[in-house]
């Protein structure tokens, strides 16, 4: 049976992606890559249940329709400095969001072999394409075991991470709810990294999509103070989601 290819729409010049969680500068509540001042109107707060993670991973896929924007990225700790694709077809990362301009929703994948380009591939898209990528994180996050809460140190366990001289694989996806809520899940080796955090700002235009961060959240030695931050340990590295990420990239390939 052959597999219908989702074209793309055309080709723009991407000014990266902002996912608010990424660089430090955001993190501390500077509002790069959003065009707009314009606070948004956003549903009531949902209620998130994270005395278990299980339980927390269930509202997520629940509430997968009312996500403004996704990413997926990798990164690669490795000595040797040689770039790494995790995914098929050499893809790092994936961004879809919603473009609060046009009420279309858009996607970009990036690859090491295109990686030298100044232009990347813009594809619009209709959102339930991405639900795969949300039932098979359930399917992964259902098996966590030993929840742990690092709220109130979770700045020394990620500077234990970052430290570690391991080659190590992780992956980092961010989901952005229109309650206002983002929830950021990372993966490597066999420990998953959930927190959640508020926001009171979205924008989604042709080349990027951005959060503002609450400001009254509280901070600690310069990072953002985080609603929720638990730690778990995972039996394997997010074989459903692995799988369902390759599957989903036939679709361009």
């Amino acid at each position: 049976m052959s597999i219908m290819k989702i074209k793309p729409i055309n080709k723009s010049i991407i000014f990266g992606v902002v996912t608010a969680l990424l660089t430090t500068s955001l993190i501390i509540g500077v509002y790069l890559g959003i065009t707009s001042t314009e606070k948004n109107q956003f549903l009531p707060p949902f209620e998130w249940d994270s005395s278990s993670l299980k339980t927390l991973s269930l509202q997520m896929n629940e509430r997968s329709e009312y996500i403004l924007a996704t990413s997926i990225e990798t990164n690669i700790n490795d000595s040797s400095g040689m770039m790494v694709s995790y995914f098929n077809h050499s893809v790092h990362s994936i961004y879809s969001w919603y473009n609060t301009e046009t009420e279309e929703w858009l996607l970009v994948i990036n690859d090491y072999l295109n990686s030298s380009q100044d232009y990347d591939t813009i594809y619009k898209i209709q959102p339930d394409i991405l639900s795969p990528f949300y039932l098979s994180l359930n399917a992964d996050l259902q098996t966590i075991q030993n929840q742990v809460d690092i709220s109130e140190n979770y700045s020394e366990e990620l500077a234990l991470r970052e430290s570690a001289d391991l080659a190590i694989i992780s992956i980092m996806i961010t989901h952005a709810y229109q309650d206002g809520t983002l929830i950021i899940v990372e993966a490597f080796e066999n420990t998953i990294l959930v927190r959640l955090i508020s926001f009171i700002a979205y924008h989604g235009d042709f080349n990027s999509w951005g959060v503002e961060i609450d400001p009254k959240a509280e901070f600690d030695d310069g990072r953002v103070k985080y609603d929720i931050f638990y730690k778990a340990d995972i039996p394997e590295f997010l074989p459903n989601y692995t799988n369902a990420t390759n599957a989903f990239l036939e679709l361009f390939y």
